[in-house]
């Protein structure tokens, strides 16, 4: 039976689950608003740093909001991150409660390289524009590329990205793997959650496909959480105590010794199946008085 503590876990997790789910969407809905709303005030057709820097100059509001919005996001995403890391340590002493501080802090710090960076993309854009020198050609070129790399603004906005990219990204994995241990997640999902928070960390090589696949795993996390997802709710949330999930290369278990058979399980005596003794030898001594007689 379950104790009164984990009663307590079950209905505090759940009024919790709630809120992680709508915030979760929330905050989907805005980092991915965010990010094409930032797109949409860049020319995909823009061929250098100068006129890159000139769509930038004429489009600051629409940057600046969707960076907003995309900063927005983050934060509400990382309370599904903090949620799951929670219910993990409420269920086993072996998670590092200090590595909490991670996951609060890479959304933070990515919320604040987006919008410094936008900001840093900005002056940089302005000062391009109002120089009142070319704005194209290989002169122009440079030039923009020396103002974007002598940026202090911009350094700190890339330096912030990194370390809120790593921190986040950390406290995915962590999460993931350790939520995976004590059955808040399947294996293919703790699994799924590892590789995402990985490809995340790997942005800069592997495209969006890291931050996509996070925002999908989250969902998870917050239907999961609900008991929303197919199958129903995974026991380790019904009952407020880890369940592991069995470990498949552990040898099966050993079949219990068949228990001896007891005489007294056994009704009746030999003497029930055999007949009653002394009927056969009547029948003899009556076939050899026929034959004397015969005789």
């Amino acid at each position: 039976m379950a104790s009164e503590v984990d009663n307590q876990v079950v209905e505090q997790e759940s009024r919790q689950a709630r809120i992680i789910l709508a915030t979760t969407i929330l905050g989907v809905i805005g980092a991915m608003a965010g990010l094409m709303i930032q797109s949409s005030g860049l020319d995909p057709n823009a061929e250098d740093d100068a006129e890159r820097l000139v769509d930038r100059a004429d489009h600051f509001s629409s940057i600046l909001v969707g960076s907003i919005l995309t900063a927005v996001g983050y934060v509400l995403l990382g309370f599904t991150v903090l949620f799951l890391f929670n219910a993990v340590a409420r269920r086993t002493d072996r998670a590092r409660d200090s590595l909490k501080p991670l996951i609060i802090i890479g959304p933070v710090l990515l919320a604040i390289s987006g919008i410094v960076t936008s900001i840093g993309y900005d002056s940089v854009a302005q000062d391009f524009v109002d120089a009142g020198l070319p704005l194209s050609g290989d002169a122009a070129v440079d030039r923009a590329q020396d103002l974007v790399g002598d940026s202090t603004v911009l350094q700190i906005g890339a330096f912030t990205a990194l370390a809120g990219i790593a921190a986040f990204a950390f406290g995915i994995i962590y999460s993931a793997m350790w939520a995976m241990r004590v059955g808040l997640l399947t294996r293919f999902w703790g699994t799924l959650g590892m590789a995402f928070g990985a490809a995340f960390l790997l942005s800069q090589f592997l495209g969006p496909i890291g931050f996509l696949g996070v925002l999908f795993w989250m969902i998870h996390v917050a239907l999961i959480a609900n008991g929303r997802w197919m199958g129903g709710p995974l026991p380790a949330w019904e009952t407020g105590t880890a369940v592991p999930w069995p470990d498949p290369n552990a040898p099966p278990p050993e079949p219990e010794p068949e228990e001896s058979a007891n005489p007294e399980d056994f009704e009746g005596s030999a003497t029930d199946v055999s007949g009653t003794p002394g009927r056969p030898g009547r029948r003899d001594n009556k076939r050899k008085r026929k034959r004397k007689q015969r005789g």
